[in-house]
């Protein structure tokens, strides 16, 4: 694929006479003036609030100016995929932590100092106004952060990705501690005035089934709701490459509902199409320690999997048809990597066969062997407890279809370990299989049947970590010593069967969200001594700061930097904490040393190991002389 940058994409011709009751032409603003003529379009015709002038309203009709330079890119990226039609990365996450928009936008497109001086005109700064924009609620941990950095990142390289995601009405919430000293959530409802950097596809939505019966192959599902596509830009930095999260929205079927039903007062079973389809998007993550809570989870993993999965089919025979030929379905592997983001999306593998074989007509390995070089799978945990198993009932109950399909690939697979291992003695063979079938508590295990054939048992579960690497092509952690653990210690088993499947891949964090657009002030220092800020789109220049490791002046200004933004938190901590809870007023806070964890509060988060740190840390002090405790940094 050639790479989609400048030079593919070249400036329209500025009109000298533009007037300013138009939306100027965004392609070719290049100056202050553009800007704030397009703000002051925007901000009469594109914020949706009353007359006026207000924080938010400015901010909504910054965010307007900087998405319609990137919808022009945007279209010109999806046109230049679908001429080129190359290899794909389609990465399913069940979260995204994106953040804010705004910065991040004008950071790309470069135009940083031209919104600060038009909105200078104003006045506002940039940083205020990028305040009154509420966070994407996609997702809330480190699992989403990593998964936004990988989308920021394929943008900022030219590559053909395409994230897909669930659209939450509650995925963030806003926690705090009360003057009981107890932890408290209150929703976070950033689509309550709408999101404006979403596009709604209303073109673009695919049926999501559950529940009936199978017959011969064919499902024939209980209820069907639609899963509708709504586009959020991802920006590349220094290039025109703007590539796609698709998040899903479940909606009713209306022209299922049963009027009659409604009107004879069964109002519960009239609307309950719409009533799952409002819980299916409401909440990431939802409890599931009862069995309706693991039946939601279940059903918000199966459709994000089968609406992305059909809609990456539809992709794929559309560039066909574009191109004059019928679909080669042996060619997908040639043109679709679908990454499941840990063990959230492995739905999509049975997904994706399903289609191939129920809708598409292929024999099962033929479809097999399509569908296992277009899966790979990134584990995230090393802990059993966090590796995800659904009750084999609750998906019989819910995905008929699908359980078919999977113990189908497990029989299958089972084949190929007693082949592999034909000369393996039977115990050995048996507690190797027991460890690795997808279906766990599953199986015979002894005398007098065969072993590893069905049997009935009173639990069994389907273990989708071990179905992602029994479907995947690939298989990684995301650190080096994770992902040799992975191999060493969690799918030992697996490791010494496929070798070849189990790869690294270090997870990092954009330089630029977190660098360049948070702290430029800091950028502009490393940028000084690194000559140029090619830094920010290749982080291994950073390397070239070691040389100045020595430089007193450095030293000065790379203090400055971080005292001053020391100072700036501190106030914004003192105005955060209720004023019962705060403790002695703290000094300067240039000679203090921030130990800072921003996690949601769970018990597997460390937030109490971290406490422990801090009185263990604490008794160290008061053990130590006044000489000795003058030579610590204050943390």
């Amino acid at each position: 694929l050639k790479p989609f940058g400048s030079s593919q994409l070249a400036p329209a011709e500025s009109d000298p006479n533009r007037s300013t009751e138009a939306c100027p032409a965004w392609s070719a603003m290049a100056c202050k003036a553009d800007v704030s003529t397009s703000l002051a379009f925007h901000m009469t015709h594109s914020t949706s609030m009353a007359p006026g002038s207000s924080k938010e309203k400015v901010y909504r009709a910054a965010a307007a100016c900087a998405r319609q330079l990137l919808m022009e890119r945007w279209e010109k990226t999806y046109q230049h995929f679908s001429e080129q039609d190359p290899k794909q990365c389609h990465y399913l996450s069940m979260e995204y932590l994106l953040g804010r928009g705004l910065r991040n936008a004008v950071g790309c497109l470069e135009l940083e100092g031209e919104f600060g001086q038009a909105l200078k005109e104003l006045g506002w700064t940039l940083e205020e106004v990028a305040t009154q924009e509420d966070d994407p609620g996609l997702g809330n941990g480190g699992l989403g952060r990593l998964a936004a950095c990988y989308l920021d990142s394929m943008a900022t390289l030219d590559l053909p990705g395409w994230g897909y995601a669930m659209r939450y009405k509650f995925g963030l919430f806003k926690q705090g501690i009360n003057a009981e000293g107890r932890q408290t959530e209150h929703p976070e409802p950033w689509l309550e005035r709408g999101f404006p950097w979403e596009v709604k596809r209303a073109d673009v939505r695919f049926p999501i089934r559950f529940g009936g019966s199978v017959q011969d192959g064919q499902w024939a599902p209980a209820q069907t709701i639609m899963a509708v596509a709504y586009d959020i830009p991802v920006p590349g930095f220094k290039t025109k490459n703007v590539i796609t999260l698709r998040s899903w929205d479940a909606e009713p079927i209306t022209a299922d509902f049963d009027m009659f039903q409604f009107n004879e007062c069964k109002h519960t079973a009239a609307l309950a199409d719409f009533q799952l389809a409002q819980k299916l998007t409401a909440v990431l993550y939802p409890g599931d320690q009862p069995r309706e809570g693991k039946a939601l989870r279940v059903m918000q993993q199966y459709m994000l999997s089968s609406a992305s999965v059909q809609d990456i089919v539809a992709r794929f025979e559309q560039r066909a048809a574009a191109a004059g030929r019928s679909p080669d379905w042996d060619d997908l592997p040639n043109k679709v990597a679908l990454q499941m983001n840990d063990t959230h999306p492995t739905l999509a593998a049975p997904e994706l066969q399903r289609i191939l074989v129920d809708e598409k007509g292929l024999a099962w390995d033929r479809a097999f062997g399509i569908m296992s070089k277009c899966v790979a799978y990134t584990n995230h945990t090393l802990m059993p407890e966090a590796l995800e198993q659904w009750p084999l009932d609750l998906l019989q109950e819910l995905l008929p279809r699908h359980v078919e399909i999977i113990k189908r690939i497990d029989l299958d697979f089972i084949e190929v370990v007693k082949k592999k291992y034909a000369d393996m003695p039977k115990p050995d063979l048996y507690a190797t299989l027991s460890k690795m079938t997808a279906m766990g508590n599953y199986y015979e295990t002894g005398t007098p049947k065969e072993p590893f054939t069905p049997r009935d048992a009173p639990a069994p579960v389907v273990r989708m970590a071990n179905l992602c690497i029994v479907c995947g092509f690939a298989i990684n952690g995301v650190a080096q010593l994770h992902s040799d653990l992975c191999k060493t210690v969690v799918f030992t088993d697996f490791a010494r069967l496929w070798p070849e499947k189990f790869h690294n891949k270090t997870n990092g964090v954009t330089p630029r969200r977190w660098l360049a657009f948070a702290n430029p002030e800091l950028a502009a220092v490393v940028t000084k001594r690194l000559g140029s800020d090619a830094w920010i789109k290749d982080a291994s220049l950073l390397k070239g700061l070691a040389a100045h490791a020595d430089d007193a002046e450095l030293q000065k200004e790379w203090t400055a930097v971080k005292t001053a933004h020391k100072r700036m938190l501190l106030e914004l901590l003192w105005k955060s904490i209720d004023e019962k809870l705060l403790g002695p007023a703290l000094d300067d806070a240039a000679g203090w040393l921030f130990d800072i964890q921003i996690k949601r509060m769970h018990e597997y988060k460390r937030q109490l190991l971290n406490l422990f740190g801090v009185v263990h840390r604490y008794k160290k002090y008061k053990a130590m002389s006044p000489a000795e405790r003058a030579q610590q940094v204050r943390r």
